[in-house]
C-alpha cells in the first residue's frame, strides 16, 4: 500500500497503513522497517533523514539558512504559534535558559544601548504598561524590595486573597478603610519575613502610619498609654495556676 496523488487525506490514508502493520523500504540505508519510522510519505527513514538535513546544512550554511528565512517569512503565523507552543515545555525552557546564559553579557549590552537609544519610548511603555496592570506593578515592586532586602519566604497572590477575604476587605488594624495594601507585621527591614502568616490587610493610611515600626510601638504611639491601657484590661484573664 502506498501514497498517491489520488489520497485526498494523506495524513488519514498514513495513518491506517501505519494501524495495518505496514513496512517500508529505506531508500538510503535499504533496511525495511515500520512506518512509525518514517515521517508521511517519505522515503527515507527518520534517522536517515535527520542525517542527510544535517550534511545538506554543513556542505552549504548560507543556503540552509536562506531556506528557512524565506520558509519563516512564508509561514511566519504558523511559525510563531509552534515556537510559543515550544517555549511552554520543559524542553523549550531548558533551550531558553541555556541560550540566555550563553549569551547574558551580549543581550545585557544590546538592551542597554537600544534603551540608550529610546530611552523616553522606553519609558512611555513602560508608564503605560504600570497605568493597566496596577496589580502586577505592586507585584513586581513588592518581589524586588524583597530581593533587595534577601528576606526569606514567599507567598503567592491565592494566599492574598485568602488573607483579604478572612478581614472581609477591610483593614485590619483600623476596620473602617479597604484594606488593599500588604503590611508586614514584622517589618522585612527588622528581618521579617515574605510569608503569608506575616502579612496583615492594612488601608494606605494605616500602612503608611505603621512603616518599618513594631507593632506594638506603632499602636503605643498612635493611641496613647491609656488606650493601651484599657486594651489589656478588657482582654479577658486566665486564672494564676
Amino acid at each position: 500500500m502506498a501514497l498517491t496523488a489520488f489520497d485526498t487525506d494523506p495524513k488519514r490514508k498514513w495513518r491506517e497503513m501505519v494501524a495495518s502493520g505496514v513496512q517500508r523500504e529505506c531508500n538510503a540505508c535499504e533496511a525495511v522497517k515500520p512506518l512509525t519510522e518514517f515521517y508521511i510519505g517519505d522515503v527515507m527513514c527518520k534517522p536517515c533523514r535527520l542525517a542527510d538535513k544535517l550534511r545538506r546544512r554543513l556542505e552549504d550554511p548560507a543556503g540552509h539558512r536562506a531556506i528557512r528565512r524565506a520558509y519563516y517569512a512564508a509561514n511566519i503565523e504558523r511559525e510563531r504559534a509552534r515556537g510559543r507552543k515550544f517555549s511552554r515545555t520543559p524542553a523549550g525552557r531548558a533551550i531558553q535558559r541555556r541560550a540566555y546564559r550563553k549569551h547574558r553579557e551580549s543581550n545585557l549590552a544590546r538592551g542597554r544601548a537600544w534603551y540608550a537609544a529610546n530611552r523616553n519610548h522606553a519609558l512611555a511603555v513602560a508608564r503605560e504598561w504600570k497605568r493597566r496592570n496596577p496589580d502586577n506593578t505592586r507585584w513586581h515592586t513588592r518581589l524586588r524590595r524583597a530581593r533587595r532586602l534577601q528576606v526569606a519566604g514567599s507567598h503567592s497572590e491565592r494566599e492574598w486573597r485568602a488573607l483579604r477575604r478572612r478581614f472581609q476587605g477591610r483593614c485590619a488594624y483600623c476596620g473602617i478603610r479597604p484594606g488593599l495594601h500588604r503590611d508586614h507585621v514584622l517589618p522585612l527591614s527588622r528581618g521579617g519575613s515574605d510569608y503569608a502568616s506575616n502579612l496583615l490587610p492594612a488601608c494606605q493610611y494605616c500602612n503608611s502610619s505603621k512603616h518599618d515600626k513594631l507593632l506594638a510601638y506603632w499602636r503605643y504611639r498612635r493611641n496613647g498609654a491609656a488606650h493601651l491601657e484599657a486594651h489589656i484590661r478588657a482582654r479577658p484573664k486566665a486564672p494564676l495556676p
